[in-house]
């Protein structure tokens, strides 16, 4: 008898502490879904963003110095009145004529107000993160009017390893992703009410939109111009001429700032590329290899690991609910993604060019993650909470690592444990005030040569030692020491600076 008794006990002690982690995941899911939960959801990460910049002390790469460099020019020009002349402005614009100025324009009028720094190019990296986490959320709330499916799509595109290392960088390509989902939300709120206020906006969005980046055009126009078709095809002539304003402003925006200031340098680059100059044998071949490569990294961009588990989540009922919602974003995601390794075939592909690729897989995870949490299944509810748990878990474990302990070529690093092996090195946070002496350099000549300018010299093109990083540093300390480089006859960015 106590021993029947004793087993009522252990069974009614097992139900408790079932309805106690029932009740538990029930609360967090109901405070993911709050109407308040977003401002938790990037407050988190914002604050782990600016944790990880004060902890870092890199100086910026070539290309990443040099945009930087680029935006100080536009913040000069914008606080200097005297110098506003539309032939000034034109020069802003070609500073390199392989980018359109978008990108340089946002920054430099963002550091007017945050100081042009080290600090300054930082922190418009947070604003940059602010406009892709609020951009995200109200494209997620107009697919699925589902805020708990907001969130926590939320916390897998920003705990994604791309993401966040483009969050490290001041490249163009964290703007240009921002820039891809607040054009697609605002192209939801459009299609949902085409009146001509939102046309404007969209038009005014996709316009800044393309010059953030070149490559901005191939993930939009295919899909605006299907729109355009479409509503051409059912006679909606109005939907129609609002489209082809949309599409003919942002035309306008890259000829007036870009393209014409830069024609015959633009001529001559695709001149020089032509594809009759290539076999169709050769072409093919490179665009395999550059859709192989692409694959990799894009497996790679979102760790491959917590990528496969989430997809554990996938039914044939949660993608029939929930893929439709996403055609449009996922149709320009894919679009420029083939379209890059189709027309660009001779560059190497890098993981950034494919970012914008993340935004409707993370829309789609996080529209799983939730099923997975409303799930009637205990299992299904438990393996939704995990993956969700890791998404930021993974993003502290590769970033929050000091180097150099962390950027090890070994293959049983975590970094190649984890699948992100080629992130190594730019995830992992540098603590040292100046880790390859590059401000040691700028010291010893300014020690004896204090008034004269000097002319130094970089004839290194690494990572850590090239021409546009000391040009960057140079510059933050208003030094009379001045990069050059002279490596043979390579062109150099500084011709057009």
């Amino acid at each position: 008898m106590l021993s029947a008794a004793s087993e009522l006990e252990k069974e009614q002690r097992r139900k408790d502490l079932s309805s106690a982690k029932r009740s538990g995941l029930e609360l967090l899911t109901a405070a993911l879904n709050s109407r308040y939960a977003v401002f938790g959801v990037i407050g988190f990460f914002i604050l782990a963003l600016l944790g990880w910049l004060i902890l870092d002390h890199k100086i910026p790469g070539y290309d990443p110095a040099w945009h930087a460099i680029f935006s100080s020019s536009v913040r000069r020009y914008l606080t200097h009145p005297k110098e506003w002349s539309l032939a000034n402005l034109i020069l802003l614009g070609k500073q390199h004529y392989a980018y359109p100025p978008g990108a340089w324009a946002f920054n430099g009028f963002l550091k007017v107000f945050l100081g042009d720094s080290n600090w300054g190019d930082k922190l418009c990296l947070v604003v940059q993160s602010l406009i892709l986490a609020v951009s995200f959320y109200k494209l997620s709330m107009m697919s699925f009017q589902d805020r708990l499916k907001a969130n926590l799509g939320l916390i897998v595109l920003l705990s994604f390893p791309l993401i966040c290392m483009l969050q490290h960088l001041p490249t163009l390509d964290l703007l240009q992703v921002a820039m891809f989902t607040c054009f697609y939300a605002c192209l939801g709120a459009w299609s949902r009410k085409p009146s001509w206020k939102n046309t404007l906006i969209s038009a005014l969005v996709f316009g800044f939109y393309c010059l953030c980046k070149q490559i901005s055009v191939l993930y939009s126009v295919p899909v605006l111009g299907l729109l355009f078709l479409r509503y051409l095809f059912i006679r909606d002539f109005n939907k129609a001429g609002k489209i082809f304003f949309i599409g003919i402003t942002a035309a306008l925006f890259l000829g007036i700032f870009w393209v014409f200031p830069n024609l015959a340098q633009i001529q001559s680059y695709l001149a020089a590329r032509a594809p009759s100059t290539v076999s169709l044998a050769t072409k093919l071949s490179m665009m395999l290899s550059n859709l192989k490569v692409s694959s990799i990294q894009l497996l790679q961009s979102m760790g491959p690991y917590f990528l496969l588990l989430s997809l554990s989540l996938l039914s044939g009922k949660g993608l029939k609910n929930n893929a439709p919602k996403l055609l449009v974003p996922a149709l320009g995601a894919v679009s420029g993604w083939l379209l890059i390794i189709t027309y660009a075939y001779y560059n190497a592909p890098e993981p950034r060019y494919f970012a914008p690729v993340l935004v409707p897989v993370a829309l789609l995870l996080g529209a799983l993650g939730a099923e997975g949490l409303r799930s009637s299944s205990r299992l299904k509810r438990m393996l939704a909470l995990t993956i969700m748990l890791l998404a930021p878990a993974q993003m502290f474990f590769l970033c929050f690592q000091p180097a150099p302990a962390f950027e090890s070529n070994s293959k049983t690093s975590a970094y190649e444990l984890l699948g992100v092996g080629n992130f190594r090195g730019i995830l992992a946070y540098n603590d040292n005030s100046d880790p390859w002496k590059q401000r040691w350099v700028f010291d010893k000549i300014e020690a004896v040569e204090k008034i004269r300018y000097v002319w130094l010299n970089v004839l290194p093109g690494t990572w850590e030692y090239n021409q546009g990083s000391m040009s960057y540093l140079g510059h933050q300390r208003k030094s009379h020491v001045i990069p050059i480089t002279w490596r043979g006859c390579q062109p150099d960015m500084s011709d057009s600076f």
